[in-house]
């Protein structure tokens, strides 16, 4: 592999503008979304002191934080595919760009399985072990992201923003960090900071984690599908489970929890181990096997 030589600056700023422009679209939402409660609250609250108006503000804007969420996702997925498209190409310019043969269809389910699997044994591990309850943030985070509309959740936190922040940090993050460092300090450095980006302590585990199931099963398959598949599974599993109490026996008591999450991490273990052993993806052209 033929390591860049690219100043610091330069490769902090190739690494994380794409995320700081989602940041920054959702900031401008932000703003918008209150500049317009507040006119709202001003006129309807005639001579109402200034804390009331800022307590009735941050009142509405907690019930439409979510949609702004999904609407800043769904805004920054165009500039985001444009930056993973001109990637591409670039990378296709000077032969870095390798492309592998598909997986199969069995192979894309057990992707599905091993996501089934870490969607349960973390979330049930956490709810057994009673972390939630000791993070305040966690709490408000889980009652915002739960709080709109069945098929609201479904499209946004189970395809709009996996997509958003797949593109962020596997297909842009990654794939861009590899150009400098081994595959596997590129990796682990990703997953910290989609960790990191959750910005709670139990978040922060639990999405570690994943992202480095996610990142590792990028690594095997070669298709920017794999990931976005792994996280639109979990995050879909997590909002029926959530809205509808379907595997409503696991969640009776901690002990059931604690099993069904120490079950859940198994089953991501054994899919792990067959993506690890059985998934061998070849280029479709032979002469070209180092991937940059």
């Amino acid at each position: 592999m033929e390591v860049k030589r690219d100043g610091w600056f330069k490769i902090i700023w190739r690494l994380f503008y794409p995320l700081l422009l989602y940041m920054g679209i959702q900031i401008v939402l932000e703003l918008m979304v209150s500049f317009v409660l507040t006119l709202k609250v001003l006129m309807d609250g005639g001579g109402a002191s200034m804390q009331h108006v800022v307590a009735k503000v941050l009142d509405l804007y907690l019930g439409l934080s979510y949609y702004v969420t999904v609407f800043g996702a769904l805004a920054a997925i165009p500039f985001l595919y444009l930056f993973y498209r001109l990637d591409r190409k670039k990378r296709q310019a000077v032969g870095a760009e390798i492309v592998y043969c598909r997986a199969t269809a069995m192979e894309y389910v057990l992707i599905g399985v091993v996501a089934f699997g870490a969607c349960i044994g973390g979330n049930n591990l956490i709810l057994g072990s009673g972390l939630m309850e000791l993070d305040s943030h966690y709490q408000q985070v889980s009652e915002i992201l739960y709080s709109a509309p069945f098929l609201v959740q479904l499209a946004g936190t189970g395809i709009i923003v996996p997509l958003c922040e797949e593109l962020v940090f596997r297909g842009l993050m990654y794939k861009r960090l590899k150009e400098y460092v081994p595959a596997g300090t590129a990796m682990v450095t990703t997953s910290l900071v989609f960790g990191l980006y959750h910005g709670n302590i139990v978040q922060m585990v639990y999405a570690m984690t994943l992202g480095y199931l996610m990142v590792y099963i990028y690594e095997k398959y070669h298709h920017f599908l794999a990931p976005f598949l792994f996280h639109a599974v979990s995050n879909l599993l997590s909002v029926l489970i959530t809205e509808t109490g379907i595997f409503g026996f696991l969640y009776t008591n901690k002990t059931m929890m604690l099993l069904s999450g120490c079950v859940g991490v198994g089953i991501v273990i054994a899919g792990m181990r067959i993506i690890c052993n059985d998934v061998k993806l070849e280029p479709k052209d032979p002469a070209s096997r180092v991937e940059l």
